[in-house]
C-alpha cells in the first residue's frame, strides 16, 4: 500500500524538528507545503474529508482501514506521553516565534520571560533562570532605547507644531 501522506523529516531525531519550519504533505499525487503557522490538531471539516478522499480515489488509493492506522496511532499515542523538556519547549517557541508574521510587543515579551522565569525556578535550573534574566535586562534596555526614540521623535513633533502656530 502507498503511504497515504508522506511526511519528510518526521523520523528525526530531534522532537519536532522542521528544517524549514514547514510540513510538505503529499496526499496521491498532489504535494502542498504548510507553514507550522497553519498546522492544527483541530477536527478535520467534512469539506476538507471529502477533497481528501475523493483525491485518493483520483491517485488510485485505497481508503485506509483501521489496521493499516495502528502504527499511526501508537506514534501518536508516544508523542502525547512524552514529556516535553525545557530544552524542547524553548526550541518549539523559539521557532514558533521565528515563523510569526507580526513583531511582538515588548510588553507581551516581558511577561513571556518573566513567565518563564517561573517554570525555571520551579524546576530549581539556576543557569536557565541567569540567562532568561540577562534576556529580560537586555530586553528593557531595548525598551528604554524605544521609549527615549519616541519621546525625542514626539518632542520633535511638539517643536514644529509650536513653531507652525505660534511664527
Amino acid at each position: 500500500m502507498k503511504p497515504i501522506c508522506l511526511v519528510p523529516h518526521l523520523n528525526s531525531s530531534k522532537f519536532l524538528s522542521f528544517p524549514k519550519r514547514a510540513l510538505e504533505l503529499k496526499i496521491g499525487s498532489s504535494k502542498r507545503i504548510f507553514q507550522m503557522s497553519f498546522v492544527s490538531n483541530s477536527a478535520i471539516p467534512q469539506i476538507e474529508m471529502d477533497i481528501y478522499l475523493k483525491e485518493l480515489q483520483t491517485a488510485n488509493i485505497r481508503v485506509p482501514t483501521a489496521r493499516s492506522l495502528e502504527p499511526m496511532v501508537e506514534a501518536i499515542e508516544a508523542a502525547r506521553k512524552h514529556t516535553v523538556t525545557t530544552e524542547e519547549r524553548n526550541y518549539m517557541i523559539n521557532e514558533k516565534t521565528k515563523i510569526r508574521n507580526t513583531p511582538r510587543n515588548h510588553v507581551v515579551e516581558r511577561a513571556e520571560i518573566e513567565r518563564q522565569i517561573y517554570v525555571a525556578r520551579q524546576e530549581d535550573q539556576i543557569e536557565e533562570v541567569k540567562r532568561l534574566q540577562d534576556e529580560l535586562e537586555e530586553l528593557e534596555e531595548f525598551a528604554n532605547e524605544l521609549i527615549k526614540k519616541q519621546n525625542a521623535t514626539l518632542d520633535r513633533m511638539l517643536r514644529l507644531q509650536k513653531n507652525k502656530f505660534f511664527k
